[in-house]
Parts: C-alpha cells; structure tokens; sequence
C-alpha cells in the first residue's frame, strides 16, 4: 500500500495486461460446459456463444480452455455465467435453464429466444441480455412495479415476478 493524503494507505492498481492466468481459464471451462449443459446447448450453438470454434468447445467441455483463451472468450463467458446466476436468484431452477430457450416478445429480443440473440449478436448481445436479466431485480425493488415476465413463458397465467421473488398467478 501507497501512502496518499493525510498518510491514509491508498491501494495501487496495476493495469491489466489482458494476460489469463492457466488457473482462470480452467476455472472458466468448467463453469461454460456447465452452463451450456444446463442450458442443453448442442456443441455448435455452445461454441458459437462463447466464441470459439466446435474443436475447441470440444476441448472446453472436457474441462481445458487451452492457453489460446483470449480476454473476448473469458468476457463471453463472465457473461453468460453471469446470466445463469441471476436467472437462478430470480426465478426456478427449471425455469430458469428454460429461460435462455424461450421466445421473448420484450426488448432486446423481439420475438427471439435469449439463445438466438446472443448467438445473432455475439459479446454485445451476450451483455445486452445480462443486463435485461440484471433489470429484473432493478425494477422489482418496494415501491416499484412488478417485473412483467411474460408473454413469452409457456404458461401465460405467470405475469410478474415480486421483490420476494414469489410469483402472481391469474386466472
């Protein structure tokens, strides 16, 4: 630690290289496969999500990402576990593996799945849809309305999610 003004400790940061270390890449393997096995992903589809050809998804799922792992590919998939988590906080697990997959009338997705916009739009799309997610907590604070999440779920009878994560179910 530096000293700054008033001697108070002030934390020095070093610029990022965009070098990955073997450890985060490992890390990050392991988590993609896992969330494009929950998300029942085919191998071109997957591949094209996190950005790297079907051979070296092939070399992802069996858990290395290979040291040819660029800041883009950890940037895809920070993302796209980001998603999986978040959809995980806010809505079931079933649902939420079936979210990625579902037609979406809302925006960004205009009546595209999640999957289909993110593959369509690559790294900003993938960030895009984090953030539509992440908006579901946003507007779903008190004193703000529900968060609609319908029309696109299967069961139109589920129309918005609360702060409490409950759902109300109409007629």
């Amino acid at each position: 630690m530096a000293k700054g003004l008033g001697e108070r400790p002030v934390a020095v940061f070093q610029a990022r290289t965009g070098a990955v270390t073997d450890k985060a890449r490992d890390v990050a393997a392991k988590a993609a496969a896992r969330v494009a096995a929950a998300w029942k992903l085919t191998n071109a589809d997957a591949a094209v999500l996190f950005g790297v050809s079907q051979r070296s998804w092939s070399r992802i799922k069996a858990g290395e990402l290979g040291g040819g792992a660029d800041q883009d590919q950890m940037l895809r998939i920070s993302g796209l576990v980001g998603l999986y988590k978040g959809l995980h906080l806010y809505f079931s697990d079933k649902l939420a593996d079936r979210w990625p997959e579902l037609a979406n009338s809302g925006p960004p997705f205009m009546n595209h799945s999640p999957i289909d916009y993110m593959k369509a739009g690559g790294l900003p799309a993938i960030l895009s849809a984090t953030l539509v997610q992440s908006d579901f907590g946003r507007r779903s604070l008190p004193g703000k309305a529900p968060v609609v999440v319908g029309p696109w779920l299967e069961d139109s009878r589920v129309r918005a999610i609360s702060f409490t994560g409950s759902t109300e179910i109409g007629k």
